[in-house]
């Protein structure tokens, strides 16, 4: 193999798409969690887990009400696509011992989320292609 080739491989790659978001990002483990900010009392909690090859932004067009508290699941090693937030450690990330990668590591990273997350009783999951696999595992 060439080295101009072999550079090529080591290179990183550039995120495909982000976002604006505001809101509050958590770093966990090799995934993270991102709650964005809503302008009225939370009625209802929206927990999206996006697809194969897919990130979290699937899930903000559809679920835009003032009301709904959006709390959207970015899987482990995908990139977090949102700008101007830093992303943070929760108080409450437990260590995951599934391999990474695995609908079972990201369905731990849910339920880590989903424990410590909606403020509402009134929660929905929505899951896309293998964020439906992640929310049965689950």
């Amino acid at each position: 193999m060439k080295a101009s080739h072999v550079r090529k491989l080591i290179k990183p790659i550039e995120n495909a798409y982000s976002e604006m978001f505001s809101g509050r990002v958590y770093r966990v483990g090799k995934g993270a969690v991102s709650v964005r900010n809503h302008s009225g009392k939370a009625q209802a909690t929206v927990v999206g887990v996006h697809g194969f090859l897919e990130n979290h932004c699937y899930f903000t067009q559809a679920y835009e009400a003032p009301t709904t508290e959006l709390i959207l699941l970015t899987c482990s090693n995908y990139h977090i696509p949102v700008n101007g937030v830093t992303p943070e450690t929760p108080h409450w990330e437990v260590p995951i011992k599934h391999l990474e990668g695995t609908i079972e590591y990201d369905a731990c990273i849910l339920n880590q989320a989903l424990a410590n997350l909606p403020t509402t009783q009134n929660i929905r999951i929505h899951g896309h292609s293998r964020g439906g696999a992640v929310i049965l595992e689950q």
